[in-house]
Order: structure tokens, then sequence, then C-alpha cells
């Protein structure tokens, strides 16, 4: 299946920038263009738009192409005229708050992964799980560790609650031992 070209203001109109930007990012090489018919190859220079913009991380190429290739809804105040100005701007003024907002938020969470403030959720989850099962291993072996120490003894309460307490803050001391853990400022 040949690829589906575009023109130039065709992407600008759904990707949401002026023809005149699609132009400079051409000219700039960040975009691909099909030179023998000076049109643009949309899947391609969709990936290259949302990888330049790092837009949609949780997004494929083939998703945004989709919600791409959908015509814009046409978003009106139902008191307004169908066209007035003061609608188009209206919708126009909040659109592009929204995307200021995402581009922001966007940017905050790369910087905080780049400080290293911010960590995946699955590496956490897999060291709680590593951390979990070290601290459930070593509390289910301390009667096996005690048994020997207090087989056939006599021993005094504080004694046994000492051996006791010393065995249980051992395996406890692994909570410690996440690579998440903050470390200790002097």
């Amino acid at each position: 299946m040949p690829a589906e070209l575009v023109t130039q203001t065709e992407f600008a109109r759904r990707v949401g920038v002026s023809r005149q930007r699609v132009g400079q990012l051409l000219a700039e090489g960040r975009l691909p263009l099909d030179r023998r018919t000076r049109r643009i190859p949309l899947a391609e220079a969709l990936a290259a738009w949302t990888a330049d913009r790092g837009t949609a991380p949780d997004m494929t190429t083939d998703e945004a192409l989709e919600i791409v290739r959908q015509e814009p809804p046409v978003l009106r105040d139902p008191g307004a005229g169908p066209d007035s100005a003061a609608n188009i701007a209206t919708q126009h003024a909040k659109a592009r708050a929204a995307d200021k907002v995402w581009q922001a938020r966007t940017r905050e969470l790369r910087y905080q992964a780049l400080r290293g403030t911010l960590v995946a959720r699955a590496d956490v989850d897999a060291d709680s799980a590593n951390v979990a099962a070290l601290i459930r291993s070593t509390l289910l072996a301390i009667p096996a560790k005690l048994a020997p120490q207090l087989s056939g003894r006599i021993l005094e309460t504080a004694t046994v609650e000492h051996l006791l307490a010393a065995e249980i803050e051992a395996a406890l001391a692994h909570l410690y031992e996440s690579r998440f853990r903050p470390k200790e400022t002097k």
C-alpha cells in the first residue's frame, strides 16, 4: 500500500500549526518530503513530528495516525452563531492553553526524570517485590536459625526476647536496602 501523501497545508491543519511552520520544518530537514510529488508522507511525517516535539509518549504511531486522519470536531458555543469569530477565537484559545499545559507537564516530567527524582513505576514495583521477598524469606528462616540455640536449654524470658528481637531487626534491616531509598545528606 503506497504511503498517504498530503500537502503542507493539509499536514499543518492536521497537526494544528501554520503552513509556514511546516515549511520551516521541511527546510530544516525535520519533516520528510517526497521530492517527486512535493508532498509529505503522512505516517513518516507524523512519527517525525511526535518525536521532534516529544508528544504522545504513550501512543503508537498507528494510534496517532488514526487520530490525525479523523476530521477535527467543530467546536461551537450553542449561544453564538456557528461560524462566529468570537466562538472560533474562544475555542482556539482553549485548545492552545490546553496544549501549553500539556507541554509544560511533559517538560516537568522529563526534567524530574533527568534529575533522578522521577523513577519508572515498573522499577519501583520490581524493587519493592525484591525487598519484600527478601524480608519474607529472612523472617521465615528465624525459627530454623534460633531452634538450635534454644533447644535443650532453659533460658530466661529476657534472653529469648533478646534473641528474637535481634533476628527480627536483622530481617527488617532489609527495608533499607531499596535502591530508591533517599541518600543520607551529611
